[in-house]
């Protein structure tokens, strides 16, 4: 077995094992993790490929690596305004926030902080991953002084206590309202937990699955949600996953999910509708490019690829220094042509380089090049 072979099959490993779509940056991920666990070993890249089609305890510690806990505090803090300000007063009562591929914990931890605040007694997090090693962390709530990034000095005052080392670990008033479990979201029900669930955080997981994995997770949580339930998931997901099972809801300059139920009827409610169609403008005056590209969003969260597209592609033509523009028509288009896909997602990349304004459209300049770096990876 060559070496190329190697990498092939323990890449099929992963991907049966997780779901992973193994290319771009994540090809480049598992080629690293794979090599250096086979050196450690002191075993040549076909030895350690066939051992880990033996050793279950082997294929865990390459996902373990594989698998990158990027996370933060209150990330993308939009989300955690809509769940404090929307979901929570609309659902009432109590419940479980699922934080579905949880990292190192932050996010975890991050929404114990936002129902301490907002005095939600009733509700609790259920934290899982499918690492042990993020797991592990997320248990600790240990962390150093550059993984605070996101917490106000208050909230650390408030809910941290330090822990030696210039570290810090989550208090009791925290570890009381979160549970950590393993659960593995390509392959598993929803865990036993989750039975209280009624949102779901699953933000940046699902954009490393493949189609008929991503689909199957989506289905899973919607079928776990009741129907008033909330999802919100990743930058790289917010233009086009899901329509068979969620509807998409613009709320405070964010995207959240609700779930559909049965076949959608023939007339949507107002919010999964396609735009209004706009005046056209005056004679000589051009569409505006922010506009065309908020109406690509809808129809792209809402499951309508076509209409996506043409929205989009207007947009660009009219703002070709649009990263956002760019973007949305990138993720349009890659279902049907990948290969022009990525023309996109590189024009998006230049142009974002270029100082393209993404604020304007309530996207983060982080959150444009995150999602363009999990698309294009270092092929560029």
């Amino acid at each position: 077995m060559t070496a190329r072979g190697a990498l092939e099959l323990a890449s099929e490993l992963l991907a049966g094992r997780l779901g992973l779509r193994v290319e771009g940056a994540m090809r480049d991920r598992v080629a690293r993790a794979f090599g250096d666990l086979a050196e450690a070993r002191g075993e040549t890249p076909a030895r350690f490929a066939r051992t880990l089609r033996s050793d279950p305890e082997s294929l865990e510690r390459l996902v373990d690596a594989v698998t990158v806990p990027e996370s933060g505090f209150f990330r993308d803090p939009q989300h955690f305004d809509v769940l404090v300000r929307c979901a929570l007063p609309e659902l009432g009562g109590q419940g479980v926030i699922w934080s579905a591929g949880c990292a190192n914990g932050q996010e975890a931890w991050s929404l114990a902080i936002a129902l301490e605040e907002c005095g939600a007694a009733g509700w609790r997090v259920l934290a899982t991953d499918v690492s042990r090693r993020a797991l592990a962390r997320t248990r600790a709530g240990r962390y150093e002084e550059r993984e605070l990034g996101g917490l106000s000095a208050a909230r650390r005052a408030q809910f941290l206590r330090p822990a030696g080392d210039g570290c810090w670990e989550v208090g009791p008033r925290l570890r009381r309202r979160v549970h950590v479990t393993r659960h593995n979201l390509a392959e598993e029900p929803a865990p036993a937990e989750a039975g209280a669930c009624r949102v779901v955080f699953c933000r940046n997981v699902l954009i490393y699955f493949d189609v008929e994995t991503r689909m199957r997770a989506l289905a899973a949580l919607r079928d776990r949600l009741p129907a008033d339930g909330w999802l919100f998931l990743g930058a790289a997901e917010t233009l086009a996953a899901g329509a068979r099972f969620f509807s998409a809801q613009r709320t405070r300059g964010t995207f959240a999910y609700r779930p559909r139920r049965g076949r959608p009827a023939a007339r949507r409610a107002p919010r999964d509708s396609p735009p209004a169609a706009a005046a056209p403008p005056p004679a000589g005056v051009l569409p505006d490019p922010a506009a065309l590209v908020a109406e690509g969003e809808a129809h792209a969260a809402a499951g309508r690829t076509e209409e996506a597209r043409t929205a989009f592609r207007k947009a660009a033509f009219l703002s070709p220094n649009d990263p956002v523009a760019l973007l949305g028509l990138g993720l349009a288009l890659e279902p049907d042509d990948r290969t022009a896909a990525a023309r996109t997602f590189r024009a998006a990349r230049a142009a974002l380089a270029r100082g393209g304004g993404a604020a304007r459209h309530g996207w983060s300049e982080e959150a444009v090049a995150r999602l363009l770096d999990a698309k294009l990876g270092d092929r560029d």
